[in-house]
């Protein structure tokens, strides 16, 4: 059970980072299913996904 006020009605901002990390071996692209799971997951909290550039 949750309680208390939903911190998007407190007027607060919470950044949450996630890092990701690609090697020569195993690259971290648009589709890759690890990096389409963190997407998808931060869709379904209500997150927004932002990538940095490289």
């Amino acid at each position: 059970m949750v309680t208390g006020t939903p911190l998007k009605d407190a007027n607060r901002v919470e950044i949450i980072k996630i890092g990701g990390k690609s090697t020569r071996a195993k690259l971290l692209t648009e589709s890759s299913q690890k990096y389409k799971i963190v997407k998808e997951s931060a869709r379904q909290l209500g997150l927004d996904f932002e990538q940095e550039p490289l």
